[in-house]
């Protein structure tokens, strides 16, 4: 395991765990809030707007590293297990990568569960690629060079919008970035017996998560909360999967890249020696790397 990574579990979380779902969710949110560290990193303009849907307005806000025009796009969700996370919680990331890739963009803060369950946050995802799609132009973007991806949930809104795009046979994406990402509900996997605890994300809190988000069982099974699912990922973009060695989610992240690959996608995979959510834990190298990863692969 990464030293850094070890001593984070030691000292900093000693019990190994998030603990956030012991809490009443309003609380685990200010709590997530208020630990933030704002980043330091200047780019030509950040700006906060909010788009109309058809189920009502959606904030993003959006990263422009310069002036120059018709630069490359990326549209980036947060994690958060689809309950936690917020524009704000996402920032740093994307400053990072705004800045390193010499690219625009555009994160989403669709709504959480429990009080919004599937379908809402997908839907929000969706209508906000489609509006970059159509309006990025607006802001000095290329519409023609749009990429898209995400941490955890995230990386699972961002998956379920690609199948989804996909299906309805619209606009192709450049690429795909998919970080520790969510692609199944099943806790039997190796990786799940072997991470279960001590490592941050647990078992238990996936479960947790898993229990607001979904509607019923059937919704889990569907591709668009399940990408792995999916029956056809022929034809999908260049995707990068980063995925931490001791994650629970490890297993799952693997099946999708080696599934994506069966289809002649192509597939780059970066394995790294930490645990799940390492790329927005302060301080933690590793992390950084992983963005710097990502923002070689978005500048290709």
């Amino acid at each position: 395991m990464d030293q850094q990574t070890h001593y984070f579990l030691e000292k900093d979380n000693p019990s190994g765990e998030s603990e956030l779902e012991d809490l009443p969710i309003k609380e685990s949110r200010r709590i997530i809030e208020e630990a933030l560290i704002p980043s330091k990193i200047q780019l030509e303009s950040v700006s906060d707007i909010k788009i109309p849907t058809s189920e009502g307005e959606v904030p993003l806000r959006i990263y422009i590293p310069n002036s120059d025009k018709s630069l490359p796009v990326f549209i980036s969700m947060h994690g958060g297990g689809w309950v936690f996370g917020s524009l704000n919680t996402h920032d740093s990331f994307c400053r990072s990568l705004a800045k390193q890739a010499n690219t625009i963009i555009v994160s989403i803060d669709y709504r959480l569960a429990p009080e919004h369950k599937y379908p809402a946050g997908l839907n929000d995802c969706y209508a906000a690629a489609l509006w970059t799609k159509r309006s990025i132009h607006e802001w000095g973007g290329n519409p023609d060079c749009i990429s898209i991806g995400g941490i955890s949930a995230g990386a699972n809104l961002a998956a379920a919008v690609v199948l989804r795009l996909k299906q309805q046979q619209l606009f192709p994406f450049q690429k795909q970035v998919l970080v520790v990402p969510v692609v199944q509900r099943n806790f039997e996997t190796s990786s799940y017996k072997k991470y279960a605890t001590g490592y941050y994300l647990s078992k238990k809190l996936m479960e947790w998560f898993w229990e607001l988000y979904i509607n019923t069982d059937a919704d889990a099974m569907e591709p668009t909360v399940s990408p792995l699912n999916a029956s056809d990922v022929s034809k999908l973009p260049p995707t990068l999967f980063a995925l931490a060695e001791f994650d629970p989610l490890y297993d799952e992240g693997l099946a999708y890249a080696e599934k994506l690959k069966a289809s002649d996608v192509p597939v780059i995979i970066y394995n790294y020696p930490t645990i799940h959510g390492f790329t927005s834990i302060e301080g933690l190298e590793i992390g950084k790397k992983a963005i710097s990863d990502i923002a070689s692969f978005l500048r290709r």
